[in-house]
């Protein structure tokens, strides 16, 4: 849910347990970081171990994810040496790796579920790979800056093209709204949901 600015999560997670803040004095983060990491920690220890499992019970931990992550690219915009490449490489490969999930979650329920609409969006997974090979340039060419940007950009149109046309085309598809129509219909109009 939070991809794909989540390549950055394990990094923001080990910045605020490893690393010294940017002050220089070798104080250790501030209380208010750790507390957001104990509070993702704790939902995501709660998810896993409990045993519907059920995907919004991680809800409550976005928040605190997002409000690490964006702490993270602050702190990189503010004082770009402080980001190493070989995270930001991370960060890149993470982007791939999602957009291929991406193109292959598509593909496979467009062949299990016989869905053929699901191939028409595979295609989206291509915007986080391409936006991957544009960022990691920016990096290998020292413009930590321009990379920050290429990626917001890329994340602004992966989520933009995933609301305005890949949500259509699976809601085009979409049999239950005819589903409770029908039920509605059998009911005399009285069927309650």
């Amino acid at each position: 849910g939070l991809f794909p600015w989540s390549v950055f999560l394990p990094l923001a997670a080990w910045r605020t347990l490893c690393v010294a803040a940017p002050h220089g004095d070798g104080d250790p983060r501030h209380p208010a970081e750790k507390f957001l990491l104990v509070w993702l920690c704790v939902w995501l220890a709660a998810v896993s171990f409990s045993s519907t499992q059920l995907p919004h019970y991680v809800f409550p931990a976005f928040p605190a994810a997002c409000i690490m992550v964006a702490a993270l690219l602050v702190e990189g915009c503010r004082c770009p040496g402080g980001l190493r490449a070989g995270w930001l490489y991370a960060a890149a490969g993470g982007l791939v790796f999602g957009g291929l999930v991406i193109a292959g979650a598509s593909a496979a329920a467009a062949e299990i579920f016989e869905l053929p609409v699901f191939f028409q969006i595979a295609w989206l997974g291509g915007i986080p790979v391409l936006c991957a090979a544009a960022f990691a340039w920016a990096v290998k060419c020292g413009t930590r800056r321009v990379a920050m940007r290429i990626f917001a950009a890329g994340a602004i149109v992966l989520q933009a093209v995933v609301f305005l046309a890949g949500a259509p085309l699976v809601g085009q598809r979409n049999s239950i709204p005819a589903a409770v129509a029908e039920a509605d219909r059998l009911a005399g109009g009285a069927a309650r949901f």
